[in-house]
């Protein structure tokens, strides 16, 4: 059995995803499911799009909002409990701990805040009182902002971790880019899937799921994050699928071998 999921990053990034380890990691619970990657990087909204229309079977790292709901299906439970966190330019002196703060801070419409496109953290800001004119969607990737952020082209980046501290890391911005201390909010995120594949996989997928819930535990984060692991109208994408190249079926046995950032035992 295939499981089509998006690609997370770039083909070459230089460590992989969270997501991509736990997708890897309940592999090894279920016989005979394989996982082939996309060739396209979609945002989430995006990713949603082809959930919903059983090109894309599942997916991970979703926090829960009304609207996806109404299109696809969420686990039970969550995999990761998430810190929603801030970025700003290394000599900023911004220290912000809530969102309250934050948008009292934009309230003067001199400074904005950079969000990735099609990312639920867009209707957070929303639900926090921050206003469009203080918002930048228009970036679909966190390097991108970071780049945006770096050039003063914005103040803030809003975005998760882990995975922020990863991108920082990876592209050696660490002088450059700092991430406030105080995270705003600390969220639950939950597998996705397509209704599609549900109807046709579920129980088995569900028994795979159960399994790994038992067995998943931290044993430690050398990533330096605080994570907790937990019990449309446009047209459709040009979107294709492919087999693993013989170099991302030894990435993957690298990545199901040795976890970065946490393991099964």
């Amino acid at each position: 059995m295939e499981l089509r999921i998006p690609r997370h990053g770039p083909s070459d990034a230089k460590a992989p995803s969270m997501c991509e380890e736990i997708l890897l990691a309940l592999t090894r619970q279920v016989a005979g499911v394989r996982l082939v990657w996309s060739t396209d990087w979609l945002t989430h909204d995006r990713a949603v799009q082809e959930l919903a229309a059983g090109r894309l079977d599942t997916d991970c790292g979703y926090y829960r909002t009304a609207e996806r709901e109404a299109r696809i299906l969420y686990s039970h439970r969550a995999v990761i409990r998430m810190e929603t966190v801030l970025a700003v330019r290394a000599d900023d002196p911004a220290a912000i701990a809530t969102f309250d703060e934050l948008r009292a801070t934009l309230a003067g419409g001199h400074d904005t805040i950079l969000v990735n496109a099609g990312s639920a953290f867009l209707e957070r800001l929303h639900r926090a009182g921050i206003e469009d004119r203080s918002i930048d969607a228009w970036a679909a990737h966190s390097d991108t902002n970071l780049r945006k952020l770096m050039s003063g082209r914005g103040r803030f980046f809003i975005f998760r971790n882990p995975g922020l501290t990863e991108v920082i890391q990876n592209n050696g911005w660490d002088g450059r880019v700092r991430i406030l201390p105080h995270p705003l909010a600390v969220e639950d995120q939950y597998m996705v899937f397509s209704p599609t594949w549900i109807r046709r996989y579920g129980n088995g997928w569900r028994r795979g799921w159960t399994a790994w819930r038992r067995t998943a535990r931290w044993s430690g984060s050398p990533c330096g994050t605080r994570a907790t692991p937990l019990g449309s109208d446009r047209q459709p994408a040009s979107f294709t699928h492919r087999k693993p190249t013989k170099a991302e079926r030894s990435r993957e046995g690298a990545i199901s071998s040795n976890l970065p950032c946490w393991s099964l035992r």
